[in-house]
Order: C-alpha cells, then structure tokens, then sequence
C-alpha cells in the first residue's frame, strides 16, 4: 500500500524537451489533505544546469501516493504519510472515548477510563496488508475487549448470545466485525483460519461474499464445495487471478489450512467438529493505547483495534469509536 512506485526512471523522462518551457507543478492530493504541498509552484525558463534537479523534485513529489487506511476490506481512507496536514487530519479522526452497547445497555469509556482497566499486552505481535504488506512487528498495550464488554453487559458470555457478531466502527465509519465465538466459545478450525489469513476482508466474516461499491464483487464461499487445487493455484499466483490480492506463499496459508477452510465452508460436519484454539501469547483482543512502550499518537487511532490471533490486516482497524454486539437472527 503506499509507495512511490517506478521512481527511479527519472533519467528517461526526456529532459532535453524541456528546455525554455514553463512547468506547471500543481498537486492535488485525495480527500484535500495537503494542499499546500505544491499548489502554485511555477518554474519558468528553467536553465540547463538546474532541469534534473528540479524535475525529480517535482515527479518525487507527483510519485508520492498516500499511506492508505488499513482494516476491513483492504484500503480506506487516504493519508499522505509525509504532510503535516496529514498529522493534524489523524488527530482530527483519532477518539479518546468508544461507546459499548450490547443487551440493550449502552455506556461510554474515556481513554482514560480504558487505561484504568488490567493492562493487557501483545509482545511482537505483526500483521500483513493485502497490499501494505508486513506491519510490525509492535509489542501493543490495552484494554481486553472481553472485559471491557462485560462490564457493560454481564451477561455477554452466555450461550444465548451465540451467533452474535462484534460491530466495530470507527470515527470515519470503517466497519469490522468479529464473531461473537471468537472472543466467548470455541471456533471451527475452518472458520477461524478464514479470519485469521483475512479472507473476510473481501468474502465477509462467515463466508457470504461481499460486492462493496467501487470494488470487485468477492463470490460467496459458504455452502460450495471447491476443489483445493484449484482455489490454491488462485491464491498462489495472486494479482489478476485472485481479485487483485498479492500471492498467498505457504509461509503464509499451508495446503492444509487452505483444505481445512474449504471443507468447513463445504459443509462438512468433521470440519466443523474440528475446534482451534490460538497460541496463548496471541489470544487477546485489544483496545489498545500503547504501542512500543509509548501512548499511541492520532495516526495509530488512540484507540486501536489489535486482534490477537489475526495474522491479516482485515481488522486491524484505527479510530475505533462505537462497539456494538449485534444479535443473530432468530
């Protein structure tokens, strides 16, 4: 995500056309944040001596794409990680209270509320972008969402509200979801790695298939049967050959976890027997305010979203300001 891809063609952008000409260098970058970057730059009968210099300057600048939003479904909001317009946009977004509703109870936590509650951590604890690619790793510090929902309703651990799903939104309405399973009972071993590799970023959080506006539809995976081979050649090749996502290594997704979440979205009764328990060290789900040792500032959202056992991006989610236990439906 993110990059000044192809900067280093610069030597072949034809500087002997250009001589005596005006250059315009006028950059507009999404959503209006940094404006003034190069608004107005106008460069005027630019002598041989000084056409390298100030062409790079102006591709460098141009070539500069913004650090993109990372959490539910892949890229978001836009920030250009290098304008100081960008870091007061952050602080604008970042929230210093997240609101909690569940059994029909609602209540508000500061961030210093939060801080109040046992400190939980995550040592080392790193994700991969679908397109960002590595993040971290980070040792965060927080507040166990498990108890942080409890407190507010007491009774979220019991069975009847299995099939539940966690809504996480924040401050620029970003959408996340964990199943109600996850944080409460056990999990299929298919249904958990689903989640785990990010699958849910484009499929949905139980296999549904999404078609978000703007993107490629992602098929509905629940209740087909795929042959593995098949899926797996997709998944290893990447790109074109699955919706635009980088290649699947088996460092990342082995046959077998791939096998594991077909035959659970299959059907397959053995499958959905077959229960996953995370590592211990990687089991908690965070609201975090900490991160390296350090208050998180508005760009790492204040309030962060860390899901233990997420080895994707899918929801590692920044801003998060509301929390809400949906019921399943009856």
């Amino acid at each position: 995500m993110g990059g000044a891809e192809g900067t280093g063609g610069a030597d072949n952008l034809g500087y002997d056309m250009i001589n005596n000409l005006d250059v315009d260098v006028a950059l507009n970058h999404r959503r209006g944040h940094a404006r003034d970057l190069a608004k107005g730059v106008r460069m005027k009968r630019i002598e041989e001596s000084s056409h390298r210099t100030l062409i790079c300057v102006a591709v460098a600048l141009a070539l500069v794409l913004p650090a993109q939003r990372v959490g539910a479904q892949g890229a978001g909001m836009a920030m250009p990680a290098s304008a100081p317009a960008a870091a007061s946009a952050d602080e604008a977004k970042a929230t210093r209270d997240v609101t909690i509703k569940s059994g029909g109870q609602s209540r508000t936590f500061t961030l210093a509320e939060l801080q109040g509650f046992p400190k939980v951590s995550l040592a080392r604890y790193s994700v991969i972008g679908a397109k960002m690619g590595l993040i971290g790793p980070y040792t965060w510090v927080g507040a166990s969402l498990i108890e942080v929902l409890t407190r507010v309703d007491p009774t979220i651990a019991n069975p009847s509200h299995k099939g539940s799903e966690i809504l996480v939104t924040s401050s620029d309405n970003w959408k996340v979801r964990l199943l109600w399973e996850e944080l409460f009972a056990a999990v299929p071993r298919g249904a958990a790695l689903y989640n785990i590799k990010g699958c849910n970023e484009c499929h949905g959080i139980r296999g549904e298939g999404t078609a978000p506006a703007g993107k490629k539809a992602a098929p509905a995976l629940a209740g087909r049967t795929l042959a593995l081979d098949a899926v797996l050649t997709q998944m290893r090749a990447g790109g074109d050959a699955h919706g635009g996502i980088n290649p699947y290594p088996e460092s990342q997704l082995a046959r077998g976890e791939l096998q594991a979440i077909l035959d659970y979205y299959s059907g397959s009764k053995a499958a959905a027997a077959d229960t996953f328990v995370p590592p211990s060290e990687r089991r908690s789900v965070l609201l975090a305010y900490e991160k390296e040792g350090q208050p998180a500032t508005g760009k790492d959202g204040l309030i962060q979203l860390i899901v233990g056992p997420d080895e994707a991006a899918s929801r590692y989610s920044h801003w998060v300001k509301t929390i809400e236990v949906v019921p399943a439906a009856r």
